[in-house]
């Protein structure tokens, strides 16, 4: 798997979710700010397995229009 701390320098502050926490990070190489969500244990949880994949493609969808 990915190795978070040789990529990020983590975490700068941290905010309490409902399936998790999200953390503020720093991307070593570029820089930038990022926001990591860290998702607690969600096996066997088919309704918030789904919730959490719309959010993915979400985020996805949004990072990928211009200027975002």
């Amino acid at each position: 798997g990915l190795d978070l701390a040789s990529v990020y320098l983590a975490p700068l502050r941290s905010w309490p979710g409902l399936l998790g926490k999200v953390v503020k990070a720093r991307h070593v190489e570029s820089g930038t700010d990022v926001a990591i969500k860290l998702i607690n244990n969600i096996r066997g949880d088919t309704y918030t397995c789904r919730k959490v994949f719309r959010e993915i493609t979400l985020l996805r969808k949004l990072t990928q229009m211009p200027k975002n």
